[in-house]
């Protein structure tokens, strides 16, 4: 509940009660009285009200009740109503005073002591139940606003890994180009230079052009062709519009780059295989690949993972990425909605 809401949610209460009572007074009542002096009369009725009314929220409830000084906190509630229902009567004979009646309101307020003793209880049992629906709230909201803090650190942290991640197995990549072909080493660093660029640019973005992503992914698997010529091993297709479509930065390169680092390319038969459709708005990116039969290395599933806490946080219930992995085929599937 926020605090600028707050005070006016407690106007408005008290507002209800002086206007209520108001509006119930006999026609005669407002004749002789008038409705200005019947406004007073109400309206510091209810300020003797309020006043045990925040003694118990500000101060009973918080700090005897919660606490658990429950002997403490009943006789304070006890000793204050005592002293509201005195102030009642002392309210009374203001008003006697005050409209020339004598000693009317005195002895009316006497005879309704007892319901007055028990509105003032009635009143202080609102207090608690509001003072622990307050509390209740600000804590609720404390602890999203904790979550939150605590997913956009996981969020900071998750996105300073993709970048040594992503080059640290690129490089390796491409040290192994400089052995099997030196002539194309240029062009590799060429390519991963304009990655790491555009990586760098758009980590810390909330969501980046879906054609631009889609951009990446081609240059990446040029750099990629590079250590693997053969022009049918690798193909990307893309269907449906995807212009004006925005998704958060790196979810579908990390996966395209799980292909190739688990992946056979080398054996007789075997390729990766990519297609990205869009649909109405929804995604569904699939990545297939021929699983290598050596032995992972010590970063295995490093950026799958950080690609699946990242759909956690950033896509909750608007996403799902399935693997499915067997002998001869490993394949990601990922679809999600777009903005």
């Amino acid at each position: 509940m926020k605090r600028v809401k707050l005070p006016l949610i407690h106007l408005a209460g008290w507002a209800f009660f002086v206007l209520n009572v108001l509006l119930t007074y006999p026609p005669g009542f407002v004749a002789q009285f008038g409705i200005p002096g019947l406004l007073f009369k109400t309206a510091t009725f209810y300020s003797i009200m309020a006043a045990g009314f925040y003694a118990n929220y500000l101060l009973y409830t918080p700090r005897l009740l919660a606490p658990r000084k429950y002997v403490w906190f009943v006789l304070s509630l006890m000793v204050t109503v005592a002293a509201m229902v005195g102030a009642f009567l002392l309210h009374a004979r203001f008003f006697d005073w005050y409209f020339g009646t004598g000693d009317a309101f005195f002895q009316e307020r006497l005879t309704v002591a007892p319901y007055l003793t028990f509105e003032a209880f009635f009143f202080m049992a609102i207090s608690t139940g509001a003072r622990f629906s307050t509390d209740w709230f600000r804590l609720q909201n404390m602890r999203e606003e904790m979550r939150r803090e605590r997913e956009q650190a996981e969020l900071a942290m998750l996105r300073q890994q993709l970048s040594p991640h992503f080059l640290f197995n690129t490089m390796n990549n491409i040290y192994s180009l400089t052995l099997d072909s030196p002539a194309d080493a240029p062009r590799a660093m060429l390519l991963l230079s304009d990655l790491m660029r555009t990586l760098l640019e758009n980590i810390e973005r909330e969501h980046v052009d879906l054609t631009d992503e889609i951009t990446q992914i081609r240059s990446y698997i040029e750099l990629k062709n590079l250590q693997h010529p053969e022009p049918d091993r690798v193909r990307f297709e893309v269907r449906g519009e995807t212009d004006g479509l925005r998704i958060h930065p790196m979810l579908m390169l990390p996966l395209v780059e799980n292909a190739f680092k688990h992946g056979d390319l080398h054996s007789k038969g075997t390729s990766v295989r990519i297609r990205l459709t869009v649909d109405s708005g929804t995604l569904d990116f699939r990545v297939e690949n021929t699983p290598s039969r050596g032995a992972r290395d010590k970063t295995s599933g490093v950026g799958l993972r950080n690609v699946r806490r990242r759909l956690e946080l950033l896509y909750p219930g608007a996403h799902a990425l399935d693997v499915h992995s067997t002998p001869e085929l490993y394949s990601i599937t990922l679809v999600m909605r777009l903005s």
